[in-house]
């Protein structure tokens, strides 16, 4: 499944969620999902991964993926997941 959402609305909506449980729990690590955004993969998402969850929410922890989610380990790799 491809899920193509706009950057704003995906961060006023979808991504809300996510951003509050991280910011209140802190967690030491999150994982990838299989699903596709905007024709990348959650896992090797690098929009996802660096820039949003990294980046914007200065998430520390790391990524791992959901047992084969990484379908291009390569990608995955350069978007952030295992760091």
């Amino acid at each position: 499944m491809d899920s193509v959402i706009g950057k704003r609305a995906l961060r006023e909506s979808d991504l809300l969620a996510f951003e509050i449980a991280i910011g209140i729990a802190n967690p030491g690590a999150v994982m990838c999902s299989y699903n596709a955004l905007n024709g990348d993969y959650a896992c090797e998402n690098k929009y996802l991964l660096t820039d949003v969850l990294k980046k914007a929410w200065g998430f520390k922890g790391f990524v791992v993926s959901d047992w084969a989610g990484n379908a291009q380990h390569r990608e995955g790799v350069g978007s952030g997941i295992g760091q």
